[in-house]
């Protein structure tokens, strides 16, 4: 029926299968070109970063993920019953933080015993809940229903103005990384009123 979505699994060609790589019929799935091909992007995050959400979102590609509530209380069940997922925030995966840190934000790790308010807490520091434009779905029948009433470009066109926005923000820290990683003898400044990617030789003071 019109308005109907088509689903293609990324990753997997069956639920048993975890080993396949593939896109489709493409064996390369992570190209910006075949992933532009798609309307919308449906994401369930297993880890307080994941690459492929920044990878939809630097192309503009609308993206789906659980509602908060469906991940908080995920993540509070793996904790309980498994080792699998949400490692960078486990108590007995992570380091400790820094004193000041610690100080000031409270615990940054869950376990077991983890509440499902603290276990909110930690999920309100990650980009899915952070980044706006991002659609939401509190269940499968949901998630079908808004896939086929979404105004993608509209969705699309938001997280466009917010990636332009942010833009001057993210060149200036890869600048500084640039500049941090490059050996002090002969160093170059990447930047600093130069087009991007035109490097020019930095001179250092005493």
């Amino acid at each position: 029926p019109k308005g109907t979505p088509r689903f293609v699994f990324l990753g997997a060609t069956g639920l048993q299968d975890r080993t396949n790589n593939r896109l489709g019929e493409w064996t390369n799935p992570f190209s910006y070109r075949d992933l532009s091909r798609f309307t919308a992007a449906v994401q369930f995050p297993w880890d307080m970063g994941m690459l492929m959400f920044n990878e939809f979102y630097s192309i503009n590609l609308p993206t789906f993920l659980p509602s908060k509530r469906w991940l908080v209380l995920t993540m509070q069940r793996l904790a309980q019953t498994t080792d699998f997922g949400w490692w960078q925030v486990r108590r007995d995966h992570g380091l400790s933080a820094p004193t000041e840190v610690a100080e000031a934000e409270g615990d940054l790790w869950m376990d077991e015993n983890s509440t499902a308010s603290h276990v909110a807490g930690l999920y309100d520091l990650t980009d899915f809940a952070l980044w706006p434009h991002i659609l939401y779905f509190d269940s499968l029948p949901d998630l079908i229903h808004q896939s086929g009433t979404t105004d993608y470009d509209a969705v699309s066109a938001g997280m466009a103005a917010w990636n332009q926005g942010w833009f001057p923000a993210s060149l200036q820290v890869f600048v500084e990384s640039i500049n941090l990683l490059l050996p002090d003898e002969g160093q170059h400044e990447w930047g600093q009123g130069n087009e991007p990617g035109v490097a020019r030789e930095k001179t250092w003071g005493l």
